[in-house]
């Protein structure tokens, strides 16, 4: 998965999109991301804490969908 850092250095929905892509190569399981946060001008601390959520979401989808 990209460093976190990665994400923040690019756009953080093109960055999410992009994490999400690569992680749905790895796995068998179909994904779909939607991005619908109205403001998206968020502080570093929120997009990390954005992020480690979906990144969660996604290890659970892996854990439970066997």
């Amino acid at each position: 998965m990209q460093p976190f850092r990665h994400i923040l250095n690019q756009n953080f929905e093109i960055g999410l999109n992009r994490h999400i892509k690569e992680f749905s190569k790895r796995n068998p399981h179909n994904i779909s991301f939607k991005f619908k946060i109205q403001n998206k001008e968020i502080n570093d601390e929120r997009k990390l804490i954005l992020f480690r959520c979906i990144q969660e979401g996604l290890l659970n989808i892996i854990k439970h969908a066997e």
